[in-house]
């Protein structure tokens, strides 16, 4: 009998340390690591319209037209240049962007400044024949020398935090 009750009790423990480790399993649940999922949104402009021809003899002129004719109505945190590559041709686009975080873990880019001329097509005489790192290496020296014109520092284009191309990220800071 006293055999018995020996297994009997063996059995209950076994039993209570079964159930104990699966309680400390579901503890451990408890603390596992969320799938945190970060989304953002942001405007695209677009390529041109098809069929666009700009009326600009080079990058500076277009640059200069837009600091003079026209102005963002709300404060622009960063200028971003693109660059469309079409078949025999390269395209620029200036837009003015706000980033605002709309949750911890989303935050959407919105294109707030677009300029009447915000294309803007590279002079054929000046960029044909480039390689595309050519290209780059032309529009990024161009930009940095306008930066540093007496034109940009009295423009609007220096109130913002930066100025950001596609191809090179940031090129101007305050």
């Amino acid at each position: 009998m006293r055999v018995l009750y020996f297994i009997i009790i063996l059995l209950i423990e076994q039993f209570l340390i079964a159930c104990n480790h699966e309680k400390e399993m579901k503890d451990k649940d408890q603390y596992k690591v969320e799938h945190v999922v970060f989304t953002s949104e942001e405007d695209d402009p677009g390529p041109p319209p098809h069929g666009f021809t700009s009326h600009y003899k080079n990058l500076k002129d277009w640059l200069i037209s837009i600091c003079e004719n026209e102005k963002p109505q709300k404060r622009i945190t960063t200028y971003h240049i693109s660059l469309f590559e079409g078949q025999d041709d390269y395209t620029l686009c200036f837009t003015g962007i706000n980033t605002y975080e709309v949750s911890q873990y989303h935050t959407t880019t919105r294109i707030e400044f677009a300029p009447k001329d915000m294309y803007f097509t590279l002079p054929a005489s000046e960029y044909s024949g480039l390689k595309r790192e050519q290209v780059l290496k032309s529009l990024t020296s161009h930009l940095k020398e306008f930066i540093t014109s007496d034109k940009f520092r009295r423009s609007f284009l220096k109130d913002a935090k930066s100025i950001t191309t596609d191809w090179n990220g940031e090129i101007w800071t305050k």
